[in-house]
C-alpha cells in the first residue's frame, strides 16, 4: 500500500534518516527481547527512509509480484492503453490469466530502468549539442566522459 509522509514529519524522517547511518540496530519488544536488524534490513530502511524524505510515494512488493496492466500504467506514469501497446509489441513481457493480463513487477522495473537510461543519455546528448552549437549564453559544459545526474 502506497504511504506519503506529510510535510510536518519531515524533521523526523531526516532524524530517522541520520540514526540509520549510526551503525548496527537492534529491535526492542515490549518485554525486553533483542534481535539485531541484518544489514539487508538496514539498507532496505534507509532507502524507503530516503524515498520518502525526497517526496516519493514508496511501496514495498515482494519478488515476484504480478501486477495488473493498471498498475503498471500507473508506475510508469503512462495511460493503460498505452501500456498494452508496449505489451502488444513485446515491449515488457507478459502472461495471461485467462482474458487478463499480468506482468512480473521485475520485467516492468527493468523496463523502466531501460527506458529512462534511454531518456537521459538522449537529453544528455541534447544538451552537449546545445552548448557546442551555442545555444547557451553561458557553457558550463559537461566533464569529459561525465553526465548531467
Amino acid at each position: 500500500m502506497p504511504t506519503t509522509i506529510p510535510d510536518a514529519e519531515q524533521a523526523q524522517i531526516q532524524a530517522l534518516q541520520s540514526f540509520l547511518k549510526t551503525g548496527p540496530l537492534e529491535l526492542v519488544n515490549q518485554e525486553g527481547t533483542r534481535m539485531a536488524l541484518p544489514n539487508s534490513v538496514i539498507a532496505s530502511m534507509q532507502d524507503v527512509v530516503t524515498g520518502l524524505k525526497e517526496g516519493r510515494t514508496i511501496s514495498l512488493l515482494p519478488d515476484g509480484q504480478t501486477i495488473t496492466t493498471q498498475t503498471a500504467a500507473n508506475i510508469l506514469h503512462v495511460s493503460r492503453p498505452y501500456l498494452v501497446q508496449l505489451l502488444r509489441y513485446g515491449q515488457i513481457p507478459f502472461y495471461r490469466i485467462g482474458t487478463h493480463r499480468r506482468i512480473l513487477l521485475s520485467d516492468l522495473l527493468a523496463y523502466k530502468e531501460k527506458r529512462d537510461a534511454e531518456r537521459h543519455a538522449i537529453l544528455n546528448q541534447m544538451t552537449e549539442d546545445a552548448v557546442r552549437d551555442g545555444m547557451y549564453d553561458i557553457d558550463y559544459g559537461i566533464p569529459e566522459g561525465g553526465s548531467d545526474e
